[in-house]
């Protein structure tokens, strides 16, 4: 207890005299650390002012940095938030030329000093601006919808052409700007969009408006297909009756997917054999979204017995068995189409 009681003695003994001497310490402490001086990078964005009768063809630094020096407090209590400064470049000649940064004015504390800048200089390049008046293109993607297509044209624009200014080496190539792409997939019907033009380069402007209003023109893919060697049968079916020809061509006309893989055993052709035999008309049952345009014949002999004449898939055979003084029945040059068989648009 007596040792702690001289600790306590030995703290409390001219307490006044102590704090004073504390405070005075503290004070040149801070005298010292304020006046000593430091230095730091910190980060300047850029601005350009450029000519009006000129255009740009390298892309420029959007930031700098620098480095200051002084005091501590200073810099340590300094607003460095939004640093800026503008570069005017109205005047710069026509080619390349250089801009030197260390020169720019940049509003500092009185206690604070630029010291070095990073980078140093740029070097930028100008052209003449030329204005000029372009075709415009529109871009689609995408797939329509099974048995539809685009029309002629595909999409009508509006304004078809639009002004674009740059610089000369760039305008002076330029033919025609694309719309971004278009969306066609799963369109069953014409359809109107506006839609943005794409950009070209950095450096190539739209003197107007950016936009086009697009019309795209969308249509059924309807095709004509002649179908070979449809058997006919009669109906009622009876074995002791026969058809003459046996096989007829059929014409149709529908969507494509539905069309053109049609084939003479998806068709059903039949006659109506129940008044017995004679001339009569050939009847075929079609998907309802397909249409009929013509049979040929049209119409076919019901006969006693299995004495019937070849059908178009039979002809070619029988030509090289005939027997002399037997008639083939021929569907008529008028009834046969050129390109026997293909599919016609």
């Amino acid at each position: 207890m007596a040792v702690l009681a001289n600790i306590k003695a030995a703290i409390t003994r001219n307490a006044g005299l102590k704090l004073i001497s504390l405070g005075i310490a503290i004070i040149i402490w801070l005298l010292i650390i304020t006046a000593k001086e430091t230095t730091s990078w910190e980060d300047v964005r850029l601005s350009y002012r450029l000519p009006d009768d000129k255009s740009l063809t390298v892309d420029l630094p959007d930031s700098m940095r620098i480095l200051v020096k002084g005091p501590w407090t200073a810099i340590s209590t300094w607003n460095k938030e939004n640093l800026s400064t503008p570069i005017d470049l109205s005047k710069s000649p026509l080619g390349q030329s250089v801009v030197y940064l260390n020169s720019i004015s940049l509003r500092l504390p009185p206690a604070i000093k630029i010291v070095n800048v990073a980078p140093a200089q740029i070097k930028v390049f100008f052209e003449r601006k030329l204005e000029k008046q372009v075709d415009v293109v529109a871009e689609l993607k995408g797939e329509l919808s099974r048995g539809y297509k685009l029309m002629e044209p595909s999409v009508t624009l509006e304004p078809r052409r639009t002004m674009v200014t740059g610089p000369e080496s760039e305008i002076s190539l330029l033919q025609a700007v694309r719309t971004e792409p278009i969306e066609v997939g799963g369109y069953t019907e014409p359809f109107e969009v506006t839609v943005s033009l794409a950009s070209i380069s950095p450096r190539i402007l739209f003197a107007g408006k950016n936009t086009v209003r697009a019309t795209v023109h969308i249509e059924k893919d309807v095709i004509s297909k002649q179908i070979t060697g449809v058997e006919v049968k009669p109906v009622p079916a009876d074995e002791r009756l026969s058809v003459s020809p046996r096989t007829v061509r059929v014409f149709v006309r529908g969507l494509r997917p539905l069309v053109e893989n049609l084939a003479a055993k998806d068709i059903v052709a039949t006659v109506d054999a129940s008044q017995g035999t004679g001339t009569f008309d050939v009847t075929v049952d079609l998907d309802e979204r397909v249409s009929l345009v013509r049979v040929t014949p049209a119409t076919v002999r019901v006969m006693a017995g299995s004495d019937s004449s070849p059908g178009d898939n039979d002809r070619g055979a029988s030509k090289k068995q005939k027997t002399p003084g037997k008639t083939q029945n021929r569907p008529s040059k008028a009834d046969t189409p050129p390109g026997d068989g293909q599919p016609q648009d």
